[in-house]
């Protein structure tokens, strides 16, 4: 007898991986994660909107790659697609001070 059940998407999550720029002139690299999104679409010209550095207080974003996520009830989620930025397209990303 297979069993099944029925989960409700409730949203999406953002994972994935930011090189930064710090002030010491000096790379690091960051988590991104992010599981409420308030964007009109999960187009690339939408989600950077929603990257940023985690408070880490960086001069700017080098590059990023984003897992986007369809999130489930019960936190269960698969991938949707996967998104990288450039330092170009990452100009308006948010910062920490």
């Amino acid at each position: 007898m297979t069993k099944s059940i029925t989960l409700k998407h409730i949203g999406y999550r953002f994972e994935g991986e930011a090189l930064l720029n710090l002030w010491d002139r000096s790379q690091g690299q960051g988590e991104i994660t992010m599981d409420s999104w308030e964007g009109q679409s999960l187009e690339k010209s939408e989600v950077v909107k929603g990257v940023n550095d985690a408070g880490n207080g960086c001069e700017s974003i080098e590059s990023c790659i984003v897992g986007v996520f369809d999130l489930y009830e019960n936190d269960y989620t698969e991938l949707k697609k996967t998104i990288k930025f450039s330092a170009e397209e990452l100009k308006e990303a948010k910062r920490g001070i």
